[in-house]
């Protein structure tokens, strides 16, 4: 017998006040999936398929009275010639492109040809009864007869699976005949499905979230559809199979995990004590156990030839991978010296994770940092950071990129410094300085070092990193201007308050103490009586009053 078709899009449901919950069924799969060719394939002239709901998912028994697909489109008024099957089955999945289930195997609910929906929503099938056991699985199948096709976009929402749980052929020419159905494709998806007229004693919980999350710990919930008052939790590494996992009792919603392991995704499963389907999983990643907040003055040279406890991670993504250690190494690779002070020095290269990113044109871009550390400017007056780095030969067309960022909050970085280098010869080690007075106050500020590569990360490195209070910073910025046969121009950046400088300067090379002195000249300062054609190296010093330079 043919039975009525309706089809209730979201906007109808408003307007009427109407409301799914207060009806007796059954929804299997929350997924978005589209153009899984299930339940049918719109887009060709004519398709069957077939697919395995679980007991364990419906949890129920009963007569089934209605059948419900979300439509996500705009117009089936191609497609509207079904035919629908239903059955018992003790397959969980479909071992092959052939492996149909028969139709003599399974119940004839519903065929006519129904109208347009003409929109998105679920469409409501009002089938001829049918009796569930509850205890094998179901396995419903559609035969779509159009010859005609709809839009590209004209689909039904599935989920994901872990079987082959649909099977499914389509096609322009061919109408395949449900009694002997050729070879089609196996889908580890189901089309989501309502199943009406059933309800489950001991509703699946729904709607999992994972809030307050540490480095130890985390806040779970989720929604109680039926009047369960306790749950079991199911939880481990992500990926873990059910059944190996860690489980507890929750007596409450939410619920706090504690005892977890720091930077760790896990995945986790809640079960409504009265004996419901386990519902998951979902997943979460714990923080990183935070580094300790270093006092000033902070110093870093690596000549310990260890990796410090200043220095942390955190969970990262592209921009932002963080690792778990580094290590110190020494040894000339394309520089003349191996740290700036010392032996020892470090370099992206040493560190134990890094990630590669597809750039357009097919270009592998290598992305990583150093850890990061923080420090505490509650008390700090003029509080500056300070580093050297250098950059090693770079062959061909390498590059690398390098910037200094800093953060209050560990994930909302600010550009202190930027620079890239392409080709060429070695820079030996040059140190930058940045003022970090706009931040005093801060109990937690970030400090990371982030670098990336076209092709590798072997030739950055980093030294003698400082954050620590200076009255008196250095000059920057020297530059040389108007320079005559006799004569040059001296100019210099100031970057605190002072307002006279000492400049020493003399042949190139000449050892710092044997030079010519000025003491307390202004900003620039023309030098006089230079020799032509003569190479000079100078220095400048700021003299910020009170014996401070």
């Amino acid at each position: 017998m043919k039975r009525k078709f309706t089809h209730l899009g979201f906007i109808f449901f408003l307007f009427l006040g109407f409301n799914l919950g207060a009806f007796a069924q059954i929804q299997v799969g929350t997924g978005t999936e589209v153009n899984k060719n299930l339940p049918i394939e719109p887009y060709y002239g004519y398709s069957y398929s077939q697919v395995i709901y679980l007991a364990s998912e419906i949890n129920a028994s009963g007569n089934i009275t209605e059948l419900q697909w979300y439509f996500n489109g705009s117009s089936l008024s191609n497609s509207n010639d079904w035919t629908i099957y239903i059955g018992h089955t003790t397959k969980t999945e479909f071992s092959s492109t052939s492996d149909w289930v028969a139709v003599g195997d399974m119940d004839q609910v519903f065929s006519a040809t129904f109208t347009d929906p003409g929109a998105a929503g679920w469409i409501t099938f009002d089938i001829t009864d049918w009796a569930y056991n509850g205890t094998d699985n179901i396995v419903v199948a559609v035969d779509e007869n159009a010859s005609g096709y709809s839009g590209s976009t004209d689909d039904f929402y599935c989920s994901s699976v872990t079987d082959n749980r649909g099977l499914e052929y389509h096609s322009d020419g061919t109408n395949p005949d449900p009694n002997a159905p050729p070879a089609g494709n196996t889908k580890s998806y189901i089309a989501n499905i309502i199943f009406g007229g059933i309800a489950q004693a001991c509703p699946t919980p729904s709607g999992q979230t994972e809030t307050n999350i540490t480095a130890t710990s985390a806040e779970l919930s989720w929604t109680e559809n039926g009047s369960a008052t306790a749950w079991n939790i199911e939880y481990g590494p992500t990926g873990f199979s059910q059944g190996s996992g860690t489980t507890v009792a929750a007596g409450t919603n939410p619920y706090t995990l504690i005892g977890l392991t720091a930077n760790t995704t896990y995945d986790w499963y809640v079960q409504s004590d009265c004996g419901s389907s386990w519902a998951g999983p979902s997943t979460f990643t714990t923080e990183q156990v935070a580094a300790p907040v270093q006092l000033l003055p902070f110093t870093e040279d690596w000549e310990t030839g260890a990796i410090g406890a200043a220095w942390n991670t955190d969970a990262g993504s592209v921009s932002t991978i963080e690792v778990n250690t580094a290590s110190v190494h020494s040894g000339t690779y394309g520089l003349e010296q191996y740290g700036n002070s010392g032996s020892s020095y470090i370099t992206p290269a040493d560190l134990a994770d890094a990630y590669t990113k597809a750039l357009p044109g097919g270009v592998n871009e290598n992305w990583t940092t150093w850890n990061k550390m923080s420090v505490n400017l509650s008390l700090a007056t003029a509080p500056w950071l300070s580093f050297w780095y250098a950059m090693g030969f770079i062959y061909n067309d390498n590059y690398n990129n390098f910037w200094v960022q800093v953060s209050t909050d560990g994930s909302t970085w600010t550009d202190l410094f930027s620079t890239q280098t392409i080709g060429g010869a070695a820079i030996p080690y040059e140190k930058k300085e940045f003022d970090l007075s706009a931040y005093n106050g801060t109990a937690q500020l970030y400090i990371r070092f982030f670098h990336n590569s076209k092709y590798n990360t072997n030739y950055l490195r980093l030294d003698d990193i400082a954050v620590q209070e200076v009255s008196c910073p250095d000059p920057s910025g020297q530059t040389e201007t108007n320079i005559t046969a006799t004569s040059a121009d001296l100019g210099w950046t100031e970057n605190g308050g002072a307002t006279t400088w000492n400049i020493e300067w003399g042949p190139a090379g000449f050892t710092q103490g044997s030079g010519t002195m000025i003491i307390g000249t202004t900003n620039p300062h023309s030098l006089t009586g230079l020799l032509e054609f003569t190479s000079y190296d100078w220095y400048i010093q700021a003299d910020c009053g009170g014996g401070s330079t």
